[in-house]
Parts: structure tokens; C-alpha cells; sequence
């Protein structure tokens, strides 16, 4: 797996009940495909940018012992010593359209049958789900039990059919200005409170491969 690829991960969705995470999967492929057949203007990334930069400048204070061993663990990182404290945090402008095609190839590397979804849950949780017992093994680090499944035939062409007769009814936001990066240190308001509500957490746009349904 190239090193695109293998960032090219979706963050946990929490389920209340586990027996709908087929449908929560299903969901997310049909994301994907809504993502792979929209564009990517150059704006959306220095949107992203100008947010990040926003962020870490105005960053509130952490405790010092955690941010010591946080600088410490960076410092593994394969990155320039003097941006150990920015590289976690601030996001480059695309010079070109190299950003773009990383996305698409990241995009296109998710694919429901090359994929592989983690679903976490108690082992009695597990096992009434599926209907049965399941052979467990156990992970040597931890001791956590664990099984690998793969996808039926019928669920793989259940969502190959579905993203591509269904047409996914959203779309991606459109520009809008952002706001002032500046701020006054005399006011008890926080930053995020300025920002639009479609903005306070970032955009969508930040979130091309976190999917949150």
C-alpha cells in the first residue's frame, strides 16, 4: 500500500446498535462515489489553509507535562525540527494540481471490496448480530479478541448497484467569505463562536476521507 493509500482511512462512526452497520457502510461508499465525481477548486484548500493557520495561531494553552511528551513523541515525526509544533496542526496551499490528484488517488484506492471495516462492539454483541458463535482469535499485544469475515457476494453487489443507480441527492458547500483572522485578546468570546456554523468546526472540506454520518 503506498503511503497515499494508506492515509486514505474514514474516522469511527459511533452506532447506538451495531445491527444497522451494513447500512452505515453503504452510506459511506455512496459518500465516496459523491466525492469522486465532484471537483476540488484550488479554494477549498486554501480555505482549509487559512483555518488551520487561524487555529494554531489563537490555540488555547495545554498543560505543560502532556504538550512535553506530545513535542516529544513529534519528534519521531519525518519532519523539520522547527515545525514540530505547526506540522500537526497548519495545512499547505496546493502550488499546483499534485494536492487534487493525491485526493482522487486516495479516493480512488476506498473501494468496498478492497476495503476493510472495523466493527467494535462486546463479543455477546457480536455473536447475537451474527446469529451464532464466532471462531475468535486473540491479538498477541493486547489480548483482544478479534475475527476476520469478509464481505458476502450479495452485500458486494448490493452497494456496487446502489452507487451506481442511485443518484447521492447532497452536493459540497459552496465559497463563502471567511471570517476575520484576527482577534482581540481583551474579549472573554471564544474564536470558534465567530465563526459560521458551517465553519465553527471546519468544513466539509476538511473532512474528505472522515466521513461522519
Amino acid at each position: 500500500m503506498d503511503s497515499v493509500s494508506a492515509r486514505a482511512m474514514l474516522r469511527g462512526i459511533h452506532l447506538i446498535q451495531a445491527d444497522n452497520y451494513r447500512s452505515v457502510v453503504l452510506a459511506a461508499f455512496k459518500y465516496l462515489t459523491l466525492l469522486r465525481t465532484s471537483q476540488f477548486p484550488r479554494w477549498y484548500q486554501s480555505e482549509i489553509a487559512t483555518i488551520s493557520k487561524t487555529q494554531f495561531q489563537f490555540a488555547e494553552k495545554r498543560a505543560a507535562e502532556g504538550y512535553a511528551v506530545t513535542l516529544a513523541e513529534r519528534m519521531f515525526w519525518p519532519v523539520p525540527t522547527d515545525k514540530l509544533l505547526s506540522a500537526p496542526v497548519l495545512v499547505s496551499e496546493w502550488e499546483d494540481n499534485e494536492g487534487e490528484q493525491q485526493i482522487r488517488k486516495a479516493l480512488e484506492s476506498i473501494q468496498v471490496d478492497t476495503s476493510r471495516v472495523v466493527l467494535m462492539a462486546k463479543k455477546e454483541e457480536h455473536e447475537r448480530i451474527a446469529g451464532g458463535e464466532k471462531a475468535w482469535k486473540t491479538e498477541k499485544w493486547y489480548g483482544t479478541g478479534y475475527t476476520v469475515e469478509r464481505w458476502d457476494d450479495q452485500f458486494l453487489t448490493k452497494v456496487r448497484e446502489e452507487i451506481v443507480s442511485k443518484r447521492v441527492m447532497v452536493h459540497l458547500l459552496f465559497r463563502r467569505a471567511l471570517p476575520t483572522t484576527s482577534r482581540n485578546y481583551g474579549s472573554q468570546e471564544r474564536m470558534s463562536s465567530s465563526l459560521p456554523t458551517s465553519m465553527s468546526r471546519g468544513t466539509i472540506l476538511q473532512r474528505y476521507l472522515n466521513v461522519r454520518l
